[in-house]
């Protein structure tokens, strides 16, 4: 999507020989993944402006909740919607739904890093993740999630400095609130891998085989 949208740019400005239909349908596709690249750089600055805040409060504040209170709202819009699509058009119990919405949420911050690493590295390869791979151990799946730990631990590191440290500031309470939200993805992340590592290995008679993906 990222290299799509670097080269052919020019198809989606006024006067491109797709139709307005054509280029909406592709942007409405692109765009969530977009959202979590910008999420992704929130979570990272909003751990980064807690510190600050911490380190300087004379000089840095919390920002208002007109800034925070949005990404919350698109959030709790996106999950629902998704929600309600998957109820609409598969039909499975309503536990099947809410698990495959939470798995959803949880590749958020995959999705992000690929859209932000593509925007900065365009010419980096395009690696697939290995479907249908065997269980592995608990700590190669925290290896795997090492990343969403690490984003987990410091959004909600963040959220408890800023609870004990600054609990009468204004805006303190919307702003745990939201780095406990940000921290969400990664940690349903981190707690699929360690259900992957408790299942059972595939069958080497059903197992997929790894082709490399081409250029």
């Amino acid at each position: 999507g990222m290299r799509i949208l670097r080269r052919h740019w020019r198809l989606f400005m006024p006067g491109s020989p797709l139709t307005l239909r054509q280029r909406l349908r592709y942007v409405s596709g692109w765009l969530p993944w977009v959202g979590d690249g910008i999420g992704l750089a929130f979570a990272a600055l909003s751990v980064v402006w807690t510190g600050l805040s911490l380190a300087f409060p004379n000089y840095v504040e919390l920002p208002d909740p007109v800034l925070f209170t949005p990404p919350l709202l698109a959030f709790a819009s996106r999950s629902a919607i998704a929600f309600a699509v998957h109820r609409a058009r598969v039909p499975c119990a309503l536990a099947d739904s809410l698990r495959a919405t939470l798995a959803g949420i949880a590749l958020a911050p995959t999705i992000g890093r690929a859209v932000i690493h593509a925007a900065l590295m365009p010419g980096a390869p395009f690696r697939r993740t290995p479907k249908g791979a065997g269980a592995a151990g608990i700590g190669r799946a925290l290896q795997g999630a090492a990343f969403e730990l690490g984003l987990a631990a410091a959004l909600l590191g963040a959220a408890v400095l800023s609870l004990t440290l600054q609990p009468s500031a204004p805006a303190s309470a919307l702003w745990v609130a939201a780095l406990v939200v940000q921290a969400v993805p990664a940690l349903l992340a981190v707690a699929l891998a360690l259900a992957a590592a408790r299942r059972a290995p595939v069958s080497p008679s059903v197992r997929p085989v790894e082709k490399p993906y081409p250029a």
